[in-house]
């Protein structure tokens, strides 16, 4: 996460600002100090003058001295203004300097009603001391201009009232200012520290205000990541059960077991698919009542080998006979992959079972040498090819369900009710019906209503009749496809003379529902191609792979305008189809791996579509190639194949299809 950091002019702001305000509560502060030390002051005037000379003389009579009166007054006056300022505008700058002339001139009252006892001089340098509270050099200077004035003319013209003699040199004024600034200027040495100190403080707040305005903000922007990662999680994990309400409906209908045993967890955890049900006669619950149920339905002449077998592992791989529910003995091949944890402890089991009894049966007839090498052949191919029958089945499976969705809107969209109604109406009048059509505002319009009626109906029932066509299209593409994958392992194959046009467009058209839903631009660019013997479905599966994986690559990027480009041509004497789109993109490294079994870069991938492609491809004497300028730059797969034409001389009546399934 990048830190953002405020300009240094803003921070230079920021710190004046808090300088500012921390100077003026600072000069309140101090206000509010002399509010009630200069009162104070006052009465201690009036007290000194009480104390030193509380009455004068003239002869027999006596009276208030001056003094008393002076300090009563003059002390009154020269408090009342700073008093005031402190009240009315606390921390102004005149306030300041009102309040430090006052302290000045009291200090000067208090020097005068002692009659000038040295002593009493050091009240100016604890005055000047407290005016340094305020950490204003000029304040001092003002102060300071009051004392040497004061010293000055009482120096000269009174120097009993400031220095108790009643003479003194012209200059001693001079000593005591000299003292003075000599105080003013530690103090104001001082006062310029302390300000730096202040600024310095200002500066680290500014820069703390700073810092967690970053935090901040660097935590309201990972909170709004967090809060965009836990939609996206929510998303993800609402796909999630889709995806997997999907898998379990495909792995329910598979013609195979699909089972896991987890115990390591010290809660069991068992599951198989409902297959079981037909290739046993036990449901799911009744398979899965015990950790060792399963063990109990093997066949009595296999149960001892399994057993021995199954030591260490939680479920066995191999061949074994299970007795069913009714009683019939059933083959069954397993493949498990034992899970472990993190320390290498065995924790689980996952593994399909293959009801293989049809294939037994047959093999009992044959020699025993030739059922081992026919077992071991379909060994090495039985899980690829059941890998390969979900992975082709699950891409038109997509189809099929857009096609069954848009025939169920249609029907319950339908224009029937709109016959009912009329018919209704019609019967109603049934008695003068002739009169209703000719004279009735009704009856006039109903016949037009029924040529609308009709004109509707039939299209849409062309409509629905296109759907079902494609529907039709796409279950016979499913029954060839796990028939193709059924006999993968028999030379040959069937070919019909077919156009590849044809075959292209229906492979577009199997995939154009998600490629609508993606708003995948297809742009198209064929070639004369002359008719062709090629294997329909094989071809189909390679093409209805190629423009699933084009859709896909484009769906996880981020270009705002996808766009597939399928091109068909002939080169060479071979057929060359080419699928481009400008999606994700292949990494230099994986063109070469790609087509390796169990191989993907899709995070729902299997890593078979490719494989069986490839494979299909080099059955009909063809090739399948991959090309990508890197990540992000989209990518194209090339497909092809041998043309092969009859010659007219050997040529049969054939009818060239449009390569409609």
């Amino acid at each position: 996460m990048p830190q953002v950091v405020l300009p240094s002019e803003l921070m230079g702001a920021r710190a004046q600002e808090l300088y500012d305000d921390h100077y003026r509560a600072i000069c309140v502060r101090t206000d509010r100090l002399f509010l009630w030390l200069m009162p104070l002051e006052w009465l201690a005037s009036i007290g000194v003058a009480m104390w030193i000379s509380p009455e004068a003389w003239a002869g027999r009579t006596s009276a208030a001295h001056p003094h008393i009166w002076a300090a009563l007054i003059l002390g009154g006056i020269i408090t009342l203004w700073p008093v005031v300022c402190a009240i009315k505008w606390p921390g102004a700058a005149v306030t300041r300097h009102v309040i430090g002339i006052g302290q000045m001139l009291m200090s000067a009252l208090l020097i005068h009603l002692t009659g000038g006892r040295i002593e009493t001089h050091f009240s100016i340098f604890g005055s000047l001391a407290f005016l340094a509270f305020y950490r204003d050099w000029r304040v001092l200077l003002s102060a300071s201009a009051v004392v040497a004035a004061d010293h000055f003319l009482r120096g000269v013209y009174f120097p009993l009232s400031i220095f108790g003699t009643l003479t003194a040199s012209p200059y001693r004024w001079l000593e005591h200012v000299w003292w003075v600034l000599f105080e003013d200027m530690f103090l104001v040495i001082s006062i310029q520290q302390s300000i730096e100190w202040v600024r310095g403080i200002a500066r680290q707040q500014a820069s703390l205000e700073g810092i967690n305005k970053n935090i901040a903000r660097t935590v309201e922007e990972r909170t709004a990541e967090l809060r965009q990662e836990n939609a996206e999680r929510k998303q993800l994990g609402e796909e999630l059960v889709r995806e997997r309400r999907q898998f379990e409906e495909i792995l329910n209908n598979i013609p195979l077991v699909v089972f896991e045993n987890f115990t390591g967890s010290g809660k069991g955890r068992y599951f198989v698919n409902n297959y079981i049900e037909k290739m046993c006669g036990y449901t799911p619950a009744e398979w899965t009542s015990t950790p060792d149920f399963w063990l109990t339905t093997v066949h009595p002449e296999d149960r001892e080998r399994v057993a021995a077998e199954s030591q260490g592992v939680l479920d066995p791989s191999g061949e074994w006979r299970w007795i069913a529910k009714d009683g019939h003995v059933v083959w069954g091949q397993t493949i498990v992959t034992g899970v472990r944890d993190e320390a290498g402890q065995l924790m689980g089991a996952r593994g399909i079972t293959i009801d293989i009894t049809a294939r037994k049966d047959a093999e009992a007839e044959m020699d025993r040498m030739q059922r081992q090498l026919l077992d071991a052949s379909r060994h090495a191919g039985m899980a690829e090819v059941a890998a390969n029958v979900l992975h082709n089945v699950g891409n038109v499976l997509n189809s099929v369900n857009i096609s069954c969705s848009v025939i169920c809107d249609q029907v319950k969209n339908s224009g029937i009710s709109s016959v009912t109604r009329a018919a209704e109406l019609m019967e109603k009048h049934g008695d003068g019906l002739a009169a209703f059509l000719t004279t009735h505002p009704s009856g006039k319009k109903l016949p037009e209503f029924l040529g609308k009626l009709a004109k509707w109906l039939t299209e849409e029932q062309a409509s629905v009749l296109a759907e079902l066509e494609v529907l039709t299209r796409n279950v016979d593409h499913i029954k060839e496809i796990i028939k193709v994958e059924q006999s993968y392992a028999e030379a040959g194959g069937l070919h019909e003379t077919l156009r590849m046009t044809g075959l292209v467009e229906n492979a577009i058209q199997i995939n154009a529902g998600s490629l609508d839903r993606h708003g995948i631009k297809i742009v198209r660019d064929y070639s004369e191609i002359p008719p062709a013997s090629v294997q329909k479905h094989k071809v189909m599966q390679i093409l209805i792979n190629l423009i699933k994986n084009a859709k896909d690559a484009m769906a996880e990027s981020q270009c705002e305008e996808k766009r597939l480009v399928v091109r068909a041509g002939c080169e060479d004497g071979r057929i060359r189809v080419s699928v481009s789109d400008n999606g994700m993109g292949i990494l230099k490294e994986n063109l070469t791996r790609i087509f390796a079994h169990g191989f993907t870069t899709k995070k729902q991938g299997n890593g078979f579509g490719l494989h069986s492609s490839a494979l299909a491809a080099h059955e009909m004497g063809g090739s399948l190639a991959a090309q990508s300028d890197g990540q992000g730059r989209g990518a194209t797969f090339i497909l092809e194949l041998p043309l092969k034409e009859e010659s007219a001389a050997v040529r049969k009546p054939v009818l060239v299809t449009a390569g409609g399934l």
